[in-house]
This record gives C-alpha cells, sequence and structure tokens, in this order.
C-alpha cells in the first residue's frame, strides 16, 4: 500500500473496505490512456459520450517540448505549439483516438493484469539496457543494443498500448520483426560458443586441469554473450505473446518450444565439455580401484580431487539453468496466470489498479 502514490492511498483511506476488496493492490499505470478508458466507461454508464480523447502527433525531428498556458483557466496546460530553447519551432497535430468498445475491454484489461502479475518475476526485462556494458558482444553491437533497448520500450509500455489497438498493433509487428533480429544473433553468438570450445582443448596431464577447466568455464563460457542474447530471446517472445493478445495453450506452448530448442542447443555444447570434467573424475576413480601401486596418500589425493570436481560440476550446472531454465520458466509463469479463475482489475480515479495476483509455492516450481 505504501508503494502507491498518496491521491490514491487517500481514496483507501476514505473507504476502509476497499482495503478488503483489493487485498494486494498494485499501480499500473496512471496515463492519459488509462484516465480516457475511466472517463469511457463513465459516459457509457450515463449514456453521455459527447467528448473525444486526442493523441499529440510530432513531425519527425521536431522537438518533442510543448509550450504551456501561463495563466487564466488553463494554466498550466499544454498547447500543440513546440518550442526548442526557448522559441517556437513548430506545431503538432492531434490524432482522435478510437477507445475500444466496451465488448473489447476484457482481452485490454486481461494484458494489463497479466502484465502486473509477471512485472516482478520478469524485471530483469526493464534492466536489459543497463547491463549491455557487461555483454559486450564485438560483432553486431549496435544491433545488440538496439533489439534491448526495443525490447525494454515495449515491455513498459504495455500498459498503454493495450488501450490503443492501432499503436499495439504497430509496436506487435515491432517486436516481431525486433525477436527474428534477435534469433540472427543468438544464432551468431551459439556458433562462436561452439567454436571457442575447439580451440581450448583439455590439458588432462596438466596438474592444474581442474583449475584451468573452471577458469574457461567461470571467466570465459558461462559469461559469454550467448547467454545475454537468449535472455533477450526469452523477453521479446513474452513481450510479443503479450501483445498478440493471444494466451492460448498452444500459443504458449509454440514459444516455449522454439525457446527451448534454443536451450538445448546451449545446453548441449556446454554439456560437451562437462563430459570432460565426468571423464576425469572416472579416471581418478579407475585409479583408486585398479592401481595397486597407489599409496594412501595418492588415493586421498583422488578422493579429494573427485570431490572437488563434483562440486564444481553442480555449480556449473546450477548457474546454467539460472542464464537458460530460469528464464525459460517465465512461459509456465504464464500458462499458470491464466488457468486462474479469476483477475480482479480496478479503474479509481483515473489509475488503473490490480489485485496481484499470487502464485502459491506449488504453482512456481
Amino acid at each position: 500500500m505504501e508503494n502507491l502514490p498518496k491521491s490514491i492511498q487517500v481514496i483507501f483511506d476514505k473507504n476502509p473496505k476497499l482495503s478488503e476488496l483489493i487485498t494486494n493492490p498494485r499501480l499500473i499505470s496512471n496515463s492519459p490512456f488509462i484516465f480516457a478508458l475511466s472517463q469511457k466507461l463513465n459516459y457509457s454508464a450515463k449514456g453521455n459520450e459527447d467528448e473525444y480523447f486526442y493523441r499529440i502527433v510530432f513531425k519527425e525531428g521536431s522537438s518533442r517540448e510543448l509550450m504551456t498556458i501561463n495563466s487564466g483557466e488553463l494554466r498550466g496546460l499544454p498547447t500543440t505549439t513546440c518550442i526548442e530553447k526557448g522559441k517556437i519551432s513548430d506545431v503538432a497535430g492531434l490524432e482522435r483516438v478510437e477507445l475500444d468498445n466496451e465488448s473489447n475491454l476484457m482481452p485490454v484489461l486481461l494484458g494489463i493484469s497479466l502484465y502486473s502479475s509477471i512485472q516482478n518475476s520478469l524485471s530483469y526485462i526493464s534492466n536489459l539496457c543497463v547491463d549491455i556494458r557487461n555483454h559486450q558482444i564485438l560483432e553486431g553491437q549496435a544491433r545488440f543494443e538496439r533489439i534491448s533497448e526495443t525490447i525494454v520500450d515495449i515491455f513498459n509500455s504495455i500498459p498503454d498500448l493495450a488501450l490503443d489497438k492501432s499503436l499495439r498493433d504497430a509496436y506487435l509487428s515491432r517486436i516481431v520483426k525486433n525477436n527474428d533480429d534477435c534469433y540472427e544473433l543468438y544464432v551468431s553468438q551459439r556458433e562462436q560458443l561452439r567454436h571457442s570450445l575447439k580451440g581450448n582443448n583439455p590439458d588432462y596431464n596438466s596438474k592444474y586441469y581442474y583449475e584451468n577447466e573452471l577458469y574457461l568455464f567461470k571467466d570465459k563460457l558461462l559469461t559469454h554473450p550467448v547467454f545475454s542474447v537468449f535472455e533477450r530471446l526469452v523477453a521479446g517472445r513474452i513481450c510479443e505473446i503479450i501483445l498478440s493478445g493471444n494466451y492460448s495453450k498452444s500459443n504458449i506452448q509454440r514459444h516455449k518450444d522454439f525457446i527451448s530448442k534454443a536451450e538445448s542447443d546451449i545446453n548441449d555444447i556446454m554439456a560437451s565439455r562437462i563430459s570432460d570434467l565426468d571423464r576425469r573424475i572416472s579416471y581418478y576413480k579407475r585409479d583408486i580401484e585398479m592401481d595397486r601401486n597407489l599409496t594412501r596418500d595418492g588415493i586421498e589425493y583422488h578422493n579429494t580431487q573427485i570431490e572437488k570436481i563434483e562440486l564444481g560440476i553442480s555449480s556449473i550446472k546450477k548457474q546454467i539453468f539460472n542464464l537458460l531454465g530460469v528464464k525459460l520458466s517465465s512461459f509456465d509463469l504464464l500458462s499458470q496466470l491464466m488457468s486462474k479463475d479469476e483477475i480482479d482489475v480496478f479503474l479509481i480515479g483515473g489509475n488503473l489498479i490490480v489485485n496481484d495476483m499470487q502464485l502459491t509455492s506449488d504453482e512456481m516450481l
């Protein structure tokens, strides 16, 4: 409740019963489009729809700073006059916005509600651009950054896009194209990962074999850009599902199957190197069983190495799962949310509030 704006908290304070109805409120949007939707519902209930809503359209390359009225009854409100460096530079246009009819509101509200519920679980999407510099991709860096920026922009715009069909359709086309570009970049990075292993053959005779392999995984393989691109591949597909409004099991599964194939490809590449560590364990175990000249200290050394390598393999597999499997589970989250019996959405004073759905621990598995 403390995360809500004071204007919303006041409404809850004045209406105590509201807290019983909305037990876990979350503000999704207080944008002009949400306010327009609230107004439209009010007008429809009153049988009065004599006002229209408009979107400001700027010319390409024009300043997006609008002049405001300084005095009188409309003081503080923006005009359509663009200003730049304190001078009038251009004039923006007004495009009438046709809000969806009430019969089409359910898919809209459903999409916004889903956005609310996955926002925390998929918070990494909003941070994709923050860690770009941590995943330098020498080949196609500009494309990588554009892909990331597009996903973040679309994900954060979902509440507003849900209320504007024409804009939503445009953004859907945009994310589909972006996902195609992201997949091409993924294929390139996947092959680079495969190639990097071919040039790093393990030295089984080195006494630092395990340390060298651990360094290879932690400093090169597990930080390879392919994981960052995979992360964006998942995020883009999630955005595509929400913007399409198609939450059927078959559609969610179709997207999941596509990502699962990408996950399997990376897992297979990593498994080929992990198998080298498994063979090293087998080597030590065979020595303990077969080498009659092996001293007690030698046996102890071998057992220590076996334990160390097994712990290392376990840690590596866990990190791979966090990089791949956890992201893939986003599709399961969508399916679980769609299986809910009801989703509560409230329009309060021009603000969209969702009674946040909580999954049980069993559902999150």
